[in-house]
C-alpha cells in the first residue's frame, strides 16, 4: 500500500506542480498574499480586581486531609457547573483551586501509595529477618558487599570449612589411634603380666624340684653313713 501510494505520488511531474501551486518554485510571494486570512483573537474577559477584604497571604494553608479536599471538590463542582452555564472561561482563582485540589489528591494518593509500600517493605524485612534466624544468618551490616568481595569470602569460607573438616578427620583419626594404642598397651601388660606370672610358677616348680633333689641327696649321705 506504502509503495503505491509512493510510486502514483514521488514523481517528477506531481512535485513540480505542488512546488509551483505553492509559489515555491518558482518563487511567486504574491500566491501566498492572495491565500493570507485575517484571524481575529477572541475577546478575554479582563481580570476582576483583587478583593482586598481578605489578606490571603496570612491565611494558612489548609492540611491535606480528606474532609478539606471534599470542601474544595464540592466548590470546584459548583464553579464549573456555573461556569458551563456561563459558557465563560475559568478564571485564574478558579484554575488555581483546582490545582490546588488536584496537588492534594496527587499527594494523598501517593502518601497512601509510599505507606502501602513501606508496609509491604517491612513486612518483607520482617519475613526475611525471621528467615535467617531460623537459618542462623547475619546480614551485613556495614557497607556494600561488591562482586569481587563476595567471592574472597565465599573461598576464604570455602577454604576454611575444608580446614575444619580436615581438622575433624585428623582429630578422628588420631582418636581411634589412640583407642587403638591403648589396647594395645593393655594386651602388651597382661601380656607381661602372664609371663611374669608364668616364670614364678617355674622357678617355683624348680625350687621344689631341687629342694626334694636335695633332700634325696641329704638321706642316702646320711643312709651310708656321712654327714
Amino acid at each position: 500500500m506504502l509503495q503505491t501510494m509512493r510510486d502514483l505520488t514521488f514523481k517528477r511531474n506531481t512535485i513540480t506542480l505542488s512546488y509551483k501551486e505553492t509559489g515555491m518554485h518558482p518563487l511567486d510571494p504574491h500566491i501566498v498574499l492572495t491565500r493570507k486570512e485575517i484571524f481575529d483573537a477572541p475577546v478575554r474577559p479582563s481580570t476582576p480586581p483583587p478583593n482586598e477584604e481578605i489578606d490571603w497571604a496570612a491565611c494558612l494553608t489548609p492540611q491535606a486531609r480528606l474532609p478539606q479536599i471534599e470542601k474544595y471538590t464540592n466548590y470546584i463542582t459548583r464553579r464549573l457547573e456555573a461556569d458551563q452555564n456561563d459558557e465563560s472561561p475559568y478564571t485564574p482563582t478558579a484554575a488555581r483551586v483546582i490545582k490546588r485540589r488536584d496537588k492534594a489528591m496527587y499527594k494523598l494518593l501517593y502518601d497512601g501509595s509510599l505507606a502501602t509500600e513501606e508496609l509491604t517493605k517491612k513486612h518483607r524485612l520482617a519475613l526475611d529477618t525471621q528467615a535467617r534466624k531460623k537459618a542462623n544468618r547475619v546480614v551485613q551490616n556495614f557497607g556494600v558487599i561488591y562482586v569481587g568481595d563476595g567471592r574472597l569470602r565465599m573461598l576464604e569460607r570455602d577454604a576454611d570449612d575444608s580446614k575444619r573438616e580436615l581438622e575433624a578427620l585428623i582429630r578422628k583419626k588420631n582418636g581411634k589411634q589412640t583407642v587403638v594404642e591403648k589396647k594395645k598397651k593393655r594386651v602388651d601388660n597382661a601380656r607381661e603380666k602372664h609371663r611374669k606370672e608364668a616364670t614364678l610358677a617355674i622357678e617355683k616348680q624348680h625350687k621344689q624340684k631341687l629342694d626334694i633333689h636335695l633332700k634325696h641327696i641329704r638321706e642316702m649321705w646320711q643312709r651310708f653313713g656321712y654327714q
